[in-house]
């Protein structure tokens, strides 16, 4: 017996290590069964909650359910798919224009209406609210965009996919699990089956991450794997966007503005003209907004029609929100569709009745939050413009980031010409003293424009007026003058002009005991360095701002630029 107590002893030891190398063994190299929670592993909220999975990789956007479809909040859609669509949150419309068609939806209502083909039922709601949060249907958002789209269970998710191009693909020689990380403890996301054709994303080791077609992405040991193949992947195409046909002057423009305070004010156009050259349309101050629903101060005139075609000019009804008579920016009727379309089909059909060829869009004062319905108005202005045959023009600032939200891009699609309101680089109530529009002014202002409104449908708009300074004790004021005034101003305080190449202009001041005057002017001389730069630059024609406030020789360099 006690020989035997040391074998038997050995025996228990050597089961004891050998069971401790089996446990070490199968913790190491034994595949687990563990599943992995998918709603967990996806990031699932709740039932109608739907994980996006964009390009390859589970994103921070989610899409949710309401009854059997599918939706994305609005400000995703705007910023990933489409940034065309307009969402009037006090009318609780759903806008999408093509150039010559808008489409509308009513938000929480089935179906939608085309300015063309009129209503449309579907089955599904277009866009619903949930709180204050705006979601349109996927399956409608295709019907204007170009992008891949699926919607899964177990879990919830959606395939989403805008980018196209080469990707590395490899097919599975045998059933398999996809695991949550390269190792064989890692639980089980789902099981693959032998041929599964899988999207290669990275390969560490002796492991593969892999995306399956229904969006299942995980980590495969590569003894599972083909060899890698390139694959080109098939773009959506289905969505073309339409052909533009802009309308378009023969030759360079030459707009003046001309501003009409009363009816009355029509007769004074033909003396206006006397001396003028080149000028090949008259924009007309006449369709003034009067009240915040939209109701327009209409001073169109026949007679002024007639004389302006007389003289081989177009006329362009101005638009405007400011030359009303109780000095206030109307901007409120750009929140509705109702209050757009009533303002669109006012100016259209006043239009069409007197016979003149186009409207200029002129709203300012605008804010941040505007910026949307100003230009849901353009495309919608420009839509029923370009279908009645009228050109359309729309007057902008010089662009900055402060002002980026009137998207001259945008309206530059929808808007046969853009004009740049080359001036007001220092305005009435500017803290220094300076030019109205100095050259470099000007040229950033063509510059930055250029960037997103095409060269052949661009207007630089140049101003007759200046501004005759003041600075008295550190106060700044000043006065308009137009450019006989300017020349009035300078012989009261004695000043002596000196050509300024830098603000391209001649500038003149005058100390006078503690008062100091200041004039940059504008005349001849600025004027054709104006245009220069618009040579340069090639842009399509020139505005003034405005007739009647200029010295008849600046028409001479006119004429030779509108001829080039």
């Amino acid at each position: 017996m006690k020989k035997a107590v040391p074998f038997i002893i050995t025996v228990i030891l050597i089961a004891v290590l050998g069971g401790a190398f089996c446990k070490l063994y199968y913790d190491h190299y034994m595949y687990t069964n563990e599943r992995q929670n998918l709603d967990e592993y996806y990031g699932v909220q709740d039932g109608d909650d739907f994980p996006v999975i964009y390009e390859n990789f589970v994103s921070e956007m989610h899409a949710r359910r309401f009854g059997d479809t599918c939706y994305l909040d609005f400000e995703t859609v705007k910023s990933l798919l489409n940034d065309r669509f307009y969402y009037g949150k006090k009318d609780g419309t759903l806008s999408y224009c093509y150039p010559d068609e808008q489409i509308v939806a009513t938000v929480g209502n089935t179906g939608w209406v085309s300015s063309k083909s009129g209503a449309q039922e579907t089955a599904y709601a277009p866009a619903v609210l949930e709180g204050d949060t705006l979601y349109i249907a996927l399956e409608y958002i295709r019907k204007f965009t170009n992008f891949y789209y699926a919607v899964y269970t177990g879990p919830n998710r959606v395939v989403l996919r805008t980018a196209w191009g080469k990707e590395q693909m490899a097919t599975l020689k045998s059933d398999t699990n996809m695991r949550t990380l390269g190792g064989v403890k890692a639980p089980i996301i789902a099981a693959v089956e032998q041929g599964t054709d899988v999207l290669v994303l990275e390969t560490v080791d002796e492991w593969t991450r892999i995306e399956t077609a229904d969006g299942f992405y995980g980590y495969i040991e590569n003894k599972y794997l083909t060899e890698t193949r390139e694959q080109e992947l098939e773009p959506v195409t289905d969505v073309v966007e339409p052909e533009i046909e802009y309308r378009k002057m023969d030759g360079r423009v030459c707009l003046a503005w001309n501003v009409i305070s009363f009816k009355e004010s029509n007769e004074f156009m033909p003396g206006m003209l006397v001396g003028t050259k080149a000028i090949n349309v008259l924009a007309p101050t006449w369709f003034t907004l009067d009240s915040e629903d939209g109701d327009i101060d209409n001073k169109a005139s026949r007679d002024y029609i007639k004389t302006a075609h007389d003289n081989g000019m177009q006329v362009w009804g101005v638009l405007d929100n400011f030359q009303n008579h109780d000095g206030r920016l109307y901007t409120q009727f750009l929140e509705t569709y109702a209050g757009r379309q009533k303002v669109i089909r006012t100016v259209v059909e006043e239009a069409l009745k007197y016979g003149i060829e186009g409207i200029n869009v002129d709203i300012e004062g605008l804010t941040e939050a505007e910026g949307p319905d100003f230009v849901e108005f353009v495309r919608e202005i420009g839509i029923a413009c370009r279908n009645a045959g009228l050109f359309i023009s729309v007057n902008n600032y010089v662009p900055y980031n402060f002002n980026d939200f009137y998207d001259l891009e945008e309206q530059a699609r929808y808007a046969d010409y853009v004009i740049l309101m080359g001036y007001d680089e220092h305005f009435a109530g500017s803290e220094e003293a300076g030019s109205v529009a100095s050259i470099g002014y000007v040229e950033y202002g063509i510059q930055e424009m250029l960037k997103e409104v095409p060269a052949d449908r661009l207007i630089n708009a140049i101003p007759f007026y200046t501004r005759g300074w003041e600075t008295k004790k550190g106060k700044v004021s000043s006065q308009m003058l137009d450019m006989v005034e300017a020349k009035a101003f300078m012989a009261e305080h004695d000043m002596k002009k000196e050509w300024n190449s830098t603000a391209g202009q001649y500038y003149a001041e005058k100390q006078s005991g503690d008062t100091l005057y200041q004039i940059w002017l504008e005349d001849k001389r600025s004027v054709k360095c104006k245009l220069d730069v618009m040579e340069e630059n090639g842009i399509h024609g020139l505005a003034v701002w405005r007739l009647g406030l200029e010295t008849n020789d600046v028409w001479d360099k006119i004429e030779d630029y509108i001829k080039k």
